[in-house]
C-alpha cells in the first residue's frame, strides 16, 4: 500500500511536469504580415517568410508533442502501477 501511495504521488508529480513542459509556438501572427505590408515588402517575400515561420512553429510543436507523449506515458505507467499495488494491498489486508 505504501509503494502504491508513493506511485500515486509520483504520477501526480509526473503529470504536473508533463503539463508544465508544454509551450506551443503559434508562428508568425497577423501583426507580422501587416507590419511587412506597411514596410513595402513584396508579397512573395512576405509569404516565403510567413511559410518559413509556420514551418519552424510546426517543427517545434512536433517536438513538444513527442516529448509530452513520452512524459504522459510515464505518468500513466506510474498511475497504473499505483492502482495495481493499491488493489493488491487491499486484497491482502482483507
Amino acid at each position: 500500500m505504501k509503494t502504491g501511495g508513493a506511485l500515486v504521488i509520483g504520477s501526480i508529480v509526473a503529470g504536473v511536469f508533463t503539463y508544465s513542459t508544454s509551450s506551443p509556438d503559434f508562428g508568425p501572427g497577423p501583426t507580422y504580415v501587416h507590419a511587412n505590408f506597411e514596410d513595402g515588402d513584396g508579397r512573395t517575400d512576405i509569404y516565403v517568410e510567413l511559410l518559413e515561420g509556420h514551418n519552424e512553429a510546426i517543427a517545434h510543436n512536433r517536438g513538444q508533442v513527442n516529448d509530452s507523449g513520452r512524459y504522459l506515458f510515464v505518468t500513466q505507467i506510474l498511475l497504473v502501477g499505483a492502482l495495481v499495488l493499491g488493489g493488491i494491498g487491499v486484497l491482502i489486508v482483507l
